[in-house]
């Protein structure tokens, strides 16, 4: 029995086997939320685990998943009692069984490459380059989770959708049944006065760039033989 009502989006994550989850989803899904019940039941379950949740800068993190896992240690008493420790300067959160969720960014590619995981989740990675990722993944021994908002094509549609070892996830505001009727409301509005934003947002599908000269491109790895160079 899960210590909370379970959103959708949770039961399609715990339920997941495959090494890469992909959530792509609109605002208000509860995708992070529900990403991070997942990881903190993990770390209950599984002793000595080590949970890395890293994003494109500390105050991103701060605004968005350590104020979410903060809002679930308050409203579930299960993960409350099993917490040993919270260090704030580390950004971690210690639980009885020495599992450890750490909150972490990094600078570059190098700076990706010190310290190894059981789970990673790359928290809005369309701010995260493809070359950290990578270098994180590569480090992380069971499961790797992400999730965004689907503003434009990013690495996570040119490098990992469609890959046999990936599982994608599209969510949005229906799929989260704690969802306040006024942003509820708000989020529906988009459908009227802003299609782009209702279509990223509301929907959850992927967007496009504002404001390019071609919005429609298609990118190819070598030029056809017949094609001269003319300058």
């Amino acid at each position: 029995m899960q210590p909370f009502e379970p959103s959708p989006i949770f039961e399609w994550n715990w339920n997941c086997d495959k090494n890469i989850v992909i959530n792509q989803g609109g605002t208000s899904s509860g995708k992070t939320y529900s990403i991070l019940q997942v990881l903190m039941l993990r770390a209950l379950s599984e002793p000595n685990q080590i949970i890395t949740v890293a994003g494109q800068d500390i105050p991103n993190l701060k605004a968005g998943a350590m104020r979410d896992i903060e809002r679930i240690f308050d409203t579930t008493k299960l993960f409350a009692s099993q917490l040993a420790s919270h260090n704030r300067t580390d950004k971690q959160y210690k639980f009885k069984n020495s599992s450890l969720i750490e909150f972490k960014s990094y600078d570059n590619a190098q700076d990706a490459k010190n310290g190894k995981r059981d789970y990673l989740f790359v928290n809005e990675a369309n701010g995260v380059p493809y070359d950290v990722f990578e270098e994180l993944q590569v480090r992380t021994s069971r499961q790797v989770f992400i999730d965004y908002n689907p503003t434009a094509p990013f690495w996570a549609h040119h490098k990992l959708i469609g890959r046999a070892d990936v599982q994608l996830f599209i969510s949005n505001f229906t799929h989260n049944p704690f969802l306040d009727a006024t942003i509820k409301a708000k989020i529906i509005a988009y459908k009227n006065t802003d299609p782009e934003r209702w279509k990223v947002y509301g929907l959850g599908k992927t967007g496009s760039v504002q404001g390019v000269i071609f919005d429609r491109i298609t990118w190819v790895s070598m030029l056809p033989d017949e094609l001269r160079n003319i300058s």
